[in-house]
């Protein structure tokens, strides 16, 4: 598809004037239990959603509705819509409710308000005003006789926390009653002050209230067959303890016949205020936690009749709100993007498309070429599944390998981090094995059922995917997206879920690991290689004076291995998950990150300036981080590969006829499947550049090429010659030496050199531009 000319205007955030998410069935529901003569109140209705559920938009339906005077057959609804939040700075945000709620019994469209009643309001309002004071002496008894034996879960008194003057004597006495099993519903009616002065004609206005407001509601609402509704909104925005003391409220004051209340909150709002409200009630009971004697579900219950949850919007819904927005998008497939990928929530959907136009106008003001459903889809990564966008940002090489894992019809979300199932795990091993599919290690623990309906849309088109590979025969590189988003969107703070907190240990890039299956392959080069070597334009001139010189005796006699299975990093490190090392386990930054800085635009690149002991030592702090996030099995551990677990995962297996590949995708040079010297690079290339084209026969890539990559084994010029005849299991290389081995050649490096079989060393503490590693996972005993 063509990139995009111009982008649409942004979402604000208010609430849909225009029922987008069909609520019509519960706002008719909702207005009919209202006008319905025999609701004579008091009712308190809750609608209970998450934040940008669509509460508010619900509520104002119904509150527009009452304003029907036509539905209404011949009755008056006075309504009144407290915003909670806009009131939380207030110290009693209990009176502003009060006062709203006074306010709204003046004169309102067409329904008048008497003299009188206006007197009476009036005299309401002064009466909220008075101050309450109390002085106090000597301390808070309690009869205790007055208690009953019963369980420490029963619901508190509200009244007595609206009082003012509590007393911290109280508190204690309380907690050891508590402590003791007394019954906590009739523990405040056991409560006697000593000797308490007071200014009563103060408190006695406040505890009127209630009394007349009573009185002036009959005579002046009910008497006249009205009601009054009350819409209370953003309690969830509220601090815990505020919208506590706005439901407490309505129960101590408003609570009378002919009020009904509409109140948009989150429970989760209510369970963290009780603990907060009534924290210095916890009791010590042994456990880890102090208990509040105080139970959620069963405070609510005495507060609000008739609970309603907002259902979850079901994708054929969003997909009508997304398009009803009237938002013009580059491509109309972005609306099925988001429809499908996104959580249920108006207001987080709002705030995706939204990055999404900004993003879109962003690149159209830098020149810079996107397509508008990969962006759409990146989005969704961005703003439903951040630790696993985080780890795509690391290495935008990776969506490719997302997305042809999820174009498989076996594909499965992994069970555990590293590694496939054990064979006992699954029913009829053999034939099971080879029909599961988990993915990469790289996106273990991130990933969701729900993201493959958005990875698999328009798979027909490779512009609208992430598979799209250019005239070599490489994937594309979707680094500019990231950028975008990298550089102008604020970080949003990963949400404390049951995923995240699992995964808390490991907020850190993990390599990608693919398997090597167990077998044996051809190790080194063969005479009739080194012929085929000698043929070849690109490889004579070396080849030709390697011969004359003997040093194919490095890679000679070649011979047959045995390997038990293993798993290694499809990449080389890059310098993202070389940066957690570095910052974790304080460790000396690479010479090229100039005065320790790390350089972004390296992130997706090879890690190199690190020696073999820089190298051993990463391994050793990422098995334990994995160890500690239980994230490896028992006796597993991250090293470096030996020599010949490198070259089997470069090479692939034993073709049989005794030729092996000379470079991971075959035996005919191509510079454009690698990052050589032939290809004109001058400097390392982000790993997974050359995937698929590059890859060996197991899936791993830049194993030609890009950086030299230490091994495990010390080096020995003759160890193959010395090796034994037999078929050797597991080889670990020479038992000493001076230097360490390194494979795969680099940037700098001609086709000869980064052959999978060519051998090259260096001292272990040594370490520069074309130094680099990629890790394994094996049990401790191989």
């Amino acid at each position: 598809m063509d990139e995009q000319k111009q982008s649409a205007s942004l979402l604000s955030d208010r609430a849909a004037e225009n029922d987008l998410l069909d609520f019509s069935p519960y706002t008719n529901t909702l207005l009919d239990i209202i006008r319905d003569p025999n609701t004579q109140g008091p009712l308190v209705i809750g609608l209970f959603g998450s934040w940008g559920s669509g509460k508010t938009s619900l509520m104002q339906f119904v509150q527009k509705d009452l304003g029907d005077a036509a539905k209404n057959a011949g009755r008056n609804f006075r309504t009144v819509w407290f915003d909670a939040w806009k009131y939380e700075k207030e110290d009693a945000l209990w009176r502003a409710l009060l006062l709203r709620v006074l306010d709204s019994l003046s004169d309102q469209d067409d329904i008048k308000t008497s003299a009188a009643m206006k007197k009476e309001i009036q005299q309401l309002e002064k009466s909220l005003y008075h101050a309450v004071e109390w002085e106090e002496k000597g301390g808070m008894t309690i009869d205790l006789p007055k208690l009953g034996k019963a369980a420490a879960g029963a619901a508190i008194k509200l009244s007595f926390s609206m009082l003012p003057g509590f007393a911290a004597d109280a508190v204690k006495a309380a907690q050891e009653a508590l402590g003791k099993g007394e019954d906590a519903d009739k523990l405040f009616d056991a409560f006697q002050r000593e000797v308490v002065k007071h200014r009563q004609e103060q408190l006695r206005s406040i505890e009127q209230f209630q009394e007349k407001f009573q009185d002036l509601v009959q005579r002046h609402i009910v008497d006249k067959s009205e009601r009054l509704v009350i819409f209370v909104d953003d309690l969830d925005r509220c601090l815990p303890e505020k919208a506590i003391e706005v439901l407490e409220a309505i129960k101590l004051f408003l609570d009378v016949k002919g009020c009904i209340f509409l109140l948009g909150l989150d429970q989760d709002v209510v369970t963290r205020g009780i603990k907060v409200k009534y924290r210095e009630f916890a009791v010590d009971d042994g456990a880890t936690e102090r208990k509040i004697p105080i139970d959620g579900a069963a405070y609510l219950e005495k507060i609000i009749q008739l609970p309603f949850r907002l259902p979850k919007i079901e994708p054929r819904d969003m997909s009508k709100f997304v398009t009803g927005m009237g938002v013009t998008f580059p491509d109309a497939r972005c609306a099925q993007v988001f429809a499908e990928g996104l959580e249920t929530n108006p207001r987080k959907v709002k705030r995706a498309i939204n990055i999404f136009l900004f993003i879109s106008k962003l690149a159209e003001k830098r020149g810079i070429l996107i397509q508008a459903v990969r962006l759409a889809k990146i989005v969704v990564i961005y703003h439903s599944y951040t630790l696993l966008y985080d780890r795509l940002n690391e290495n935008p090489a990776l969506l490719p390998l997302l997305e042809e894992y999820y174009r498989k019809p076996e594909a499965q979300t992994p069970r555990e981090l590293i590694g496939r199932p054990r064979a006992e795990e699954i029913e009829g091993a053999a034939d099971t094995a080879k029909q599961v599919m988990e993915p990469p290690a790289a996106f273990a623990g991130l990933l969701k059922p729900e993201l493959k309906n958005v990875m698999t849309l328009f798979l027909t088109d490779p512009t609208a995917c992430f598979t799209e590979k250019d005239e070599k025969g490489i994937y594309l590189d979707f680094s500019r997206y990231f950028r975008l988003t990298r550089g102008t969107i604020a970080e949003t703070p990963v949400a404390a879920t049951a995923e995240t907190a699992a995964r808390v240990a490991l907020a850190f890039p993990v390599p990608t690991f693919i398997r090597v299956p167990a077998g044996e392959f051809l190790m080194g080069t063969s005479d009739a290689e080194i012929e085929q070597l000698l043929k070849m334009k690109e490889t004579q001139a070396f080849a030709k004076e390697w011969k004359e010189k003997g040093n194919f005796k490095r890679e000679q006699p070649q011979h047959r291995v045995v390997l038990d299975e293993f798993q290694i990093g499809k990449y080389p490190v890059t310098n993202a998950e070389y940066l957690a090392f570095v910052k974790d386990a304080n460790q000396r930054p690479p010479s090229h990150w100039s005065g320790g800085t790390f350089p972004e635009e390296l992130s997706a690149n090879p890690v190199v300036n690190v020696s073999w002991d820089d190298a051993q030592a990463y391994c050793k702090w990422l098995t334990q981080k994995l160890l500690e996030a239980h994230q490896l099995r028992d006796k597993e551990i991250i090293r470096l590969p030996t020599e010949a677990e490198w070259e089997k995962a470069a090479r692939g297996p034993s073709t049989g006829s005794g030729d092996g590949r000379f470079w991971p995708w075959g035996n005919q040079w191509d510079a454009a499947k690698c990052n050589s010297s032939e290809g004109g690079a001058g400097t390392t290339t982000p790993v997974g550049k050359y995937s698929p084209a590059g890859d060996s026969p197991y899936g791993a890539a830049d194993m030609a090429g890009n950086v030299w990559e230490w091994c495990a084994d010390w080096y020995a010029e003759d160890y193959y010659k010395n090796s034994p005849d037999a078929l050797v299991r597991n080889p670990t290389g020479a038992s000493s030496g001076e230097y360490r081995v390194l494979r795969g050649g680099s940037w700098f490096f001609v086709s000869f050199n980064v052959r999978a079989a060519f051998r090259f060393w260096d001292g272990p503490v040594s370490g520069s531009g074309g130094r680099g590693f990629r890790v394994v996972v094996r049990p401790l005993s191989l």
